[in-house]
């Protein structure tokens, strides 16, 4: 990742402009995918559906702004603060002062070229001497004793990477979040609407639509998918029964699903990182029932169980070729079907009472116990089944 005017970009096609109605536009990221940078001060992000206020951010924008001809440069809201000084939407650098501001943006228009509407990129010209708003910023993150909400960055740039079950919820969320931190993302589901919806949302993916269950179909699905560094095996199928009445088929159909898909994508992934010698991180999404017993989970309980162990071997006879193998064990998750299947309190409340932290996981918790086992931040984490479920198996 290189450095250039006073962002970081991941890439040279990171922040896109165009123009509406003679006002920059706030358009979507084609590294983050899922969120909007504003084309005046990039690290402001929005989500989607922030339409209200995207609207007041860019008014102030607005507001406080220089117009020249179609564009306009606005004062820096970041660490200078000076009245004299202004962002040029081309270079991003806070070299403007008001009298200044035509000729820069003559210079640096003519350098940069006009945005075009469907390039999906700014123009980004080299800094140039010092940068006086990234020496402010520097100094004040000191001050405050860097409060920044991340703590820990994790690139996958380069990476090729594999989520099954990717279609919704946890599986979903963990492929936008592999393509946001750089990886390219293969993501396999059943459902061909849910990958369609998956791609409109991040371009960058790549779609595979097949029945994991199905042996056959998931070989030929996936012997053309291309070197893989980082595999989520996180497809998953669950029925709820009591012991009694377990039937033959929905047995089957479960292990297929949890345990066998597991051992055969997983194969599938792991020849070619041995083959390649190039190593690589595998994270199996398991369940704290694998490790307690759950009432009318006798299936789903078994299939976890076996897949913590599936884990452990293949951490075992894998590890040798440096493919790290672990598992991740949540506690209910709050996905859409998470919050139907337990927004009954008289449901909810005995579950709950037995986490000491008092709430539910969330989808995001998973993802990013998901991501730090994936990265070389875990690089010595090998074969161990992290239970992210608020101390449930702790009590």
């Amino acid at each position: 990742m290189e450095s250039r005017g006073i962002f970081k970009m991941e890439s040279e096609v990171h922040v896109s402009v165009f123009k509406k109605s003679g006002i920059p536009a706030v358009t979507r990221c084609t590294v983050c995918c899922t969120l909007f940078h504003c084309p005046i001060c990039p690290p402001n992000l929005f989500k989607a559906r922030c339409r209200v206020k995207v609207l007041k951010h860019m008014e102030t924008h607005v507001k406080n702004a220089v117009k020249y001809k179609d564009f306009y440069i606005t004062k820096c809201h970041h660490a200078c603060r000076n009245e004299s000084h202004f962002h040029c939407p081309f270079c991003l650098k806070t070299v403007i002062r008001r009298h200044d501001s035509e000729r820069h943006l003559q210079i640096c228009r003519h350098g940069a070229g006009e945005p075009p509407v469907d390039s999906g990129h700014i123009g980004l010209l080299p800094a140039v001497g010092e940068d006086v708003c990234m020496k402010k910023m520097k100094k004040k993150k000191q001050e405050v004793g860097l409060r920044s909400k991340k703590t820990m960055e994790i690139s996958f740039a380069g990476k090729q990477a594999l989520v099954t079950g990717a279609g919704k919820g946890i599986g979903r969320a963990t492929a936008l979040a592999l393509a946001r931190c750089g990886a390219k993302v293969t993501a396999v589901t059943r459902t061909q609407a849910d990958l369609n919806s998956l791609v409109e949302e991040c371009p960058s993916i790549t779609p595979v639509c097949v029945d994991l269950a199905d042996w056959g179909a998931t070989e030929a699905a996936l012997q053309n998918v291309g070197p893989i560094d980082l595999l989520v095996n996180n497809a998953a199928y669950a029925t709820l029964q009591s012991f009694l009445e377990v039937t033959p088929d929905q047995f089957d159909k479960s292990f297929n699903v949890n345990v066998k898909a597991v051992l055969q994508v997983s194969q599938i992934v792991a020849r070619g990182m041995k083959a390649r010698g190039s190593g690589g991180s595998i994270v199996n999404v398991s369940s704290q029932a694998s490790q307690c017993a759950l009432k009318d989970h006798a299936v789903y309980c078994a299939t976890k169980g076996a897949l913590d162990m599936l884990t452990k071997v293949m951490a075992l006879e894998l590890g040798p070729h440096q493919i790290r193998v672990n598992t991740v064990n949540p506690t209910v998750v709050m996905t859409d079907m998470g919050r139907l299947g337990w927004s009954d309190p008289e449901k909810s409340k005995p579950m709950m009472s037995r986490i000491p932290l008092g709430r539910f996981a969330e989808v995001e918790d998973v993802v990013n116990s998901i991501l730090f086992l994936l990265s070389d931040m875990s690089k010595m984490t090998n074969g161990v089944t992290l239970p992210v479920d608020g101390g449930f198996l702790a009590c």
